[in-house]
């Protein structure tokens, strides 16, 4: 991380508080990845044939939990909310995004299913399905926060410190 944020400081003229944002937004990306991959949960129950039946749900809304479900939109919608705040987004840039960190995820954990035959996570076109819809929340709260703060901005005539700035720019880079 320490890397990659100097790299942006230095190399790419990034400012400190975008460095902020960045940050938050890594953080976010690595306890995704932490708690939708770890721990490598294994149970003895599971017969150690790579099926992939057994595993792997390609049928949307089959074998549907409403839990699960939320608990995924609810993980994504911070990634619509926060891409925008470290890159100019549209929506088929975010919905292209969060489909794609999905994938990763879900073809990950198909990837431990072949390496640890034990491994007891399902694969599930669900989950793809409810995080992208998690995102789309997600950013449809972005625009709703931009809205909200530039109406704020210009009635109340705000003072400007470095993220409120910040901020301010985001939003004009993403009027529409």
């Amino acid at each position: 991380m320490n890397a990659v944020a100097m790299y942006l400081y230095k190399k790419k003229d990034k400012s400190l508080i975008f460095l902020c944002f960045f940050a938050v937004f890594y953080i976010y990306l690595v306890n995704v990845i932490k708690y939708t991959q770890f721990p490598l949960l294994l149970s003895s129950a599971y017969i150690p044939e790579h099926y992939i039946p057994d595993y792997i749900n390609l049928i949307s809304f089959n074998h549907f939990g409403l839990q699960i479900m939320i608990l995924n939109i609810i993980m994504t919608t911070p990634f619509g909310f926060g891409l925008p705040f470290i890159k100019t987004v549209n929506w088929k840039k975010v919905i292209t995004g969060v489909f794609l960190l999905s994938l990763i995820l879900e073809l990950t954990q198909l990837t431990f299913h072949f390496l640890l035959p034990f491994h007891d996570r399902l694969v599930d076109v669900n989950d793809i399905i409810a995080n992208v819809l998690g995102g789309i929340i997600g950013f449809l709260l972005f625009k709703g926060f931009i809205k909200f703060y530039s109406n704020i901005l210009l009635k109340d005539k705000l003072e400007a410190n470095p993220i409120l700035t910040y901020i301010h720019q985001v939003a004009l880079n993403h009027k529409n």
